[in-house]
């Protein structure tokens, strides 16, 4: 996934916490400052061939989040890398402990990233509730 696709993600999960309804193309490019409605639909054409949106076919309004398609699968899996893979190799208590000084350090990334998640969540709130 892309930044702009994460973008464009992150604006319609803020939107249908705060709508019992999808926002539309030009309501999504509002909130992310994107000029071209065009732009907003090739983006979430590619979340779609990806399993994280769906479009129910002939309606309006018709987004919305697949279960289990979430973001937070692919950073999970991006976080972890090779880690899964190192266990096997794992032969010697030195070999634990810098194992385990990594992953504290991947720990600690990870919350950073999680501050900056909530921060831009606020962010995205504010537009939205600025927009409407």
């Amino acid at each position: 996934m892309t930044k702009a696709q994460a973008k464009v993600y992150a604006a319609l999960q803020a939107w249908l916490k705060a709508h019992p309804f999808s926002p539309s193309l030009e309501e999504l490019a509002r909130i992310l400052h994107i000029k071209s409605v065009s732009t907003v639909h090739v983006h979430l054409q590619k979340l779609i061939e990806q399993g994280k949106v769906r479009r129910i076919p002939n309606g309006a309004r018709s987004l919305e989040l697949v279960p289990g398609g979430s973001m937070e699968d692919d950073l999970v899996k991006e976080l972890l890398g090779g880690y899964e893979t190192l266990i096997p190799g794992v032969q010697t208590v030195d070999d634990c402990d810098r194992l385990e000084g990594q992953l504290a350090s991947l720990r600690t990334g990870a919350e950073r990233v999680a501050e900056l998640v909530r921060a831009r969540r606020d962010e995205l709130r504010q537009i939205g509730e600025t927009i409407l």
